[in-house]
């Protein structure tokens, strides 16, 4: 997941002897690679546990103590406590590589400098012996003096050779560029976001860090602005930085918090480290490191390529002198604070310390124009206007229109309603609903007794009067008589047959409004037939005030009862001639609806055809039902909102149309 990049080993000055590491809690097998990998550096000894990592470092002294995988989260810690308490002025440096998901356990270890690096996941062994190496070196400068290192700057290509690509050519030169523009600034908080922002250019990152590695304090800072408060301080112990700072080597990373070494107070404190990372050291004049540089990017991007790491190696040796020069101010800046504490404590305190910081810091500073209001105020004053501009545009393009509204309904085509011609009590329903029927099929059935005995009756004495027509053909008075009974029984079967009601029309029966002993009214529907033919129509009821303002063509709004907001977009189709009274109304609706019309006053019956046999609402399709109610809506005219609140205005305005 993650490549590093060796960089020249810091010089370390003679102790005297060779000094001393000690292991516990490696396997056999991996102490013996660390001894291979650090050579002659040290003498490497290994413990197989607590209690010998004790016995040992009480039999003498010990440079460096690295506690392995084994001993890892609360046992570490319990383990380097016991050992700083039997040792408590012991200079030994403690590494742990297997401090668990909570840092917190170590804190108070790493607020006292305790901890050298915190790696809360196993490393690799290069990475670890790159940390020991640096960890001894520290621990030999600790012992003596720092040897001057007079070797010479050679720059990225030590070895002269001139072949630098197009390419590389092309980096260089804009990363000569920003050093250049980097060199023109003189305030330490400018140079350090200069860097960052320059790194963000260079490298396509989304952030970039510049932290200062502070040797004696054993700490790592970020420069934010020209105050103290505009800094941020983290230990040297954890984090991908911090391994960076000690080993003097570049790392880079696919997704930083894979890494077991992460941290993200100290890797990535304005993200979750979930991007691709990458970060480089910047060396002193004898190979410390004195700051290190880091790139981050989103989630999702493609890791730092080797040519963005050649970029980032480019511009740490580039940048060296004003990063130097910008680490020497600020330590400038630190002795004068800690002097002028230190006649402030010795004198009457006047003055708050954050009160002179910011004074030294503005004074280096061009004067600002004296502003007597509020900042928040100016926000205000151009947010006010922008609402104004805004409100003025509405009142001019906005538009008012006005619509006229009213109830409708739903009327399916091919749809026969069998209404009961005389008044009568229903002896029996021989269909129901659903049920095909063609036409004469016999639908209902009324109770005709008296009908029936009068046709029986007139059956009996036209029978009586055949015979007697028989017996005596020439018997003039019979045959009168039978002509009239024939004309009686004809008028007998008729009064019976209108005692039933048929179908008029083939189809299927869809509604059955009556039941058998039900008292029926001339006029009342029976039964409904749909043959399905024609399509639905809607049927609105508009207040008849508006007749002249509605036409064929114009756009028509319905929404269903019951299906708010669900709006269906139909046209006027056709219009009545005449404004129409509540009850012709009715007439108009049917038997059926009359009774459910909302009228209240006239209106004029407005019709337009519905698409489709569905309606869609809430991403599902109903059915149209006939008889379904719902509220039409047409538009009847728009005008400008400014005409609204101010009429003259329209007068003004429409002589010149």
């Amino acid at each position: 997941m993650e490549r590093s990049h060796p960089q020249p080993p810091n010089p370390v000055t003679p102790l005297g002897r060779v000094p001393s590491l000690l292991l516990a809690g490696f396997e056999p097998s991996e102490a013996l690679e660390l001894k291979r990998l650090l050579g002659s550096a040290a003498e490497v000894e290994a413990a197989g546990g607590e209690s010998e990592a004790i016995a040992r470092m009480e039999r003498g002294a010990v440079e460096v103590f690295c506690a392995g995988p084994k001993i890892s989260g609360a046992r570490a810690k319990r383990l380097l406590d016991e050992l700083i308490a039997r040792a408590p002025e012991s200079r030994t440096l403690h590494l742990v590589t297997a401090g668990g998901a909570d840092p917190s356990v170590f804190q108070d270890l790493i607020d006292e400098d305790r901890i050298f690096y915190l790696s809360f996941q196993p490393l690799a062994s290069d990475d670890l012996a790159a940390l020991l190496e640096s960890a001894l070196a520290r621990a030999t400068r600790l012992a003596g003096p720092p040897a001057n290192d007079d070797r010479p700057d050679t720059g990225l290509h030590p070895d002269g050779e001139d072949r630098i690509s197009a390419d590389r050519a092309q980096r260089e030169r804009q990363v000569l560029e920003a050093v250049g523009r980097l060199a023109m600034e003189r305030d330490p908080a400018a140079v350090a976001g200069r860097v960052r922002e320059d790194l963000i250019e260079l490298l396509s990152a989304n952030r970039a860090h510049l932290l200062l590695y502070d040797p004696a304090t054993e700490a790592l800072w970020e420069k934010r602005g020209g105050i103290a408060r505009d800094e941020r301080r983290e230990s040297a112990a954890v984090g991908l930085v911090s391994f960076v700072a000690r080993t003097g080597r570049s790392v880079e990373a696919a997704v930083l918090a894979e890494d077991p070494r992460f941290e993200r107070d100290a890797d990535d404190p304005e993200g979750e480290g979930k991007g691709p990372f990458c970060a480089a050291p910047i060396l002193g004049a004898n190979g410390r490191t004195v700051a290190v540089l880091s790139a981050l990017r989103d989630p999702g991007r493609e890791r730092f390529a080797p040519r963005d790491l050649e970029t980032l190696a480019l511009y740490a040796d580039r940048a060296t002198p004003a990063i130097r020069q910008l680490v020497t101010e600020a330590r400038l800046q630190d002795e004068k604070k800690q002097k002028e504490r230190a006649l402030r404590d010795r004198a009457l305190d006047v003055f708050r310390e954050e009160a002179l910081d910011h004074h030294n810091a503005s004074a280096r500073r061009e004067g600002d124009v004296l502003r007597l209001s509020p900042r928040w105020l100016d926000w205000v004053s151009w947010l006010l206007m922008a609402l104004v501009a805004v409100g003025a545009l509405f009142l001019i393009f906005g538009r008012i229109n006005q619509r006229s509204s009213g109830p409708a309904v739903v009327r399916l085509g091919g749809r026969t309603e069998i209404t009961a011609t005389a008044p009568g009590i229903v002896a029996a329903v021989d269909i129901a609903p659903g049920a095909n029927v063609q036409v004469g099929d016999l639908l209902v059935r009324f109770y005709g007794a008296q009908e029936l005995g009068e046709l029986k009756r007139l059956e009996a004495e036209f029978e009586l009067l055949l015979a007697s027509r028989l017996r005596d053909p020439s018997d003039r008075g019979a045959e009168q008589s039978l002509l009239g009974i024939t004309t009686s029984l004809d008028l007998a079967r008729t009064r019976l047959e209108e005692r039933s009601l048929r179908a008029p029309s083939a189809g299927t029966v869809t509604d059955v409004r009556v039941r058998a002993g039900q008292q029926v009214a001339p006029g009342q529907i029976v039964a409904s037939i749909a043959s399905g033919g024609g399509a639905p129509r809607l049927v609105a009821l508009l207040p008849g005030e508006v007749r002249p303002q509605i036409e064929v063509g114009q756009p028509l709004r319905l929404e269903l009862r019951g299906f708010r907001y669900s709006y269906q977009k139909l046209t006027v189709d056709a219009v009545s001639e005449e404004v129409l009274g509540p009850e012709e109304a009715r007439r108009a609706l049917g038997p059926g609806l009359a009774d459910a019309a909302p009228l209240s006053g006239p209106v004029v019956l407005v019709e337009a055809s519905l698409p489709a046999l569905k309606f869609t609402s809430d991403g599902r399709e109903y059915p149209y039902y006939d008889g379904l109610w719902g509220q039409a809506e047409v538009r009847l005219r728009s005008e400008p909102i400014l005409f609204a609140l101010v009429p003259s205005l329209k007068a003004l305005w429409e002589p010149e149309r």
